[in-house]
């Protein structure tokens, strides 16, 4: 019976990401979300942030799905979503800063970040427990 609880809030969970993916090909640029336990300290987001913006190199999508987690730091996770996706880390860093400065709710950070206003890159900014 728990673990048929704990599917239907995972399933529950996936449908409003998936929503707020679809309302979020509409806009450029960052969007904050409010998926319930999905925020990530605002401490965390920001050491995220700032690591992403000096890491050298690609972070790219490279797990087979459609979103890679690229760091963590505590209970904060940056994701990059699309396929064949591999921005440079700095560009992910500082695009996901807007969303750190935008959707600081209660000292927690959830958002995304479409770099052209599609759901074909994203860029989140969520806790670990709820990355995409």
């Amino acid at each position: 019976m728990k673990i048929g609880r704990v599917a239907l809030a995972m399933a529950t969970a996936l449908v409003v990401m998936s929503v707020a993916m679809m309302q979020v090909a509409e806009a450029q640029g960052p969007s904050c979300l409010t998926v319930p336990g999905g925020g990530a300290p605002f401490s965390d987001a920001t050491a995220v942030v700032q690591q992403l913006q000096v890491m050298p190199g690609q972070c790219c999508n490279s797990g087979g799905g459609f979103c890679t987690v690229v760091l963590t730091s505590g209970n904060a996770a940056a994701s990059v979503c699309g396929t064949n996706v591999c921005p440079n880390c700095a560009d992910v860093g500082n695009d996901l800063n807007q969303v750190l400065a935008q959707c600081n709710v209660l000292n927690e950070v959830e958002g995304v970040y479409s770099p052209d206003g599609t759901s074909d890159e994203l860029y989140y900014l969520t806790s670990a427990s709820n990355a995409p």
